[in-house]
């Protein structure tokens, strides 16, 4: 039996939206697509089906900048918000800020909280702390290249 979800995203700027669709066609086999619209100018894009990365955060940012190598050209762009919790009935109490570097930092706090953090942050010019004791703040904020569900 071949069982299908989707994950939602969006651009930072909201220019962009994407779904991500995965299947998994056995136990040790995944596929995935995406669906892409943009808003200005108005335009979707779909791909076609691929073998899905390693479950990390690294591959999954790869393969989405594989894709759609654009996005990586507006700045602006940054961070891509994970929005499948708004589709939920249900609160997830994890979230992964991804940086453009690779390295991913949890906050055990839920999406909601994480994305008002980062845009009340970037807006202030504020600082978000980490676990791991670095300081994010003024052009670190913009190092930000994902926020995700994790």
């Amino acid at each position: 039996m071949v069982t299908t979800f989707n994950r939602y995203f969006a651009t930072w700027n909201k220019n962009i939206k994407f779904i991500q669709e995965i299947k998994l066609v056995s136990a040790s086999e995944r596929q995935t697509r995406f669906q892409l619209s943009i808003t200005d100018p108005e335009k979707k894009i779909n791909t076609d089906w691929a073998s899905y990365p390693e479950d990390t955060s690294q591959a999954w940012l790869a393969t989405v900048l594989k894709e759609f190598p654009f996005i990586d050209e507006d700045k602006t762009n940054y961070p891509i918000v994970d929005l499948t919790y708004t589709k939920r009935m249900r609160t997830v109490l994890c979230s992964t800020l991804l940086l453009k570097n690779g390295i991913e930092y949890k906050r055990y706090a839920p999406m909601r909280e994480t994305v008002a953090l980062v845009k009340n942050e970037r807006e202030f010019n504020g600082a978000i702390f980490l676990n791991d004791g670095k300081i994010l703040k003024d052009k670190g904020l913009n190092q930000i290249a994902a926020i995700l569900e994790r």
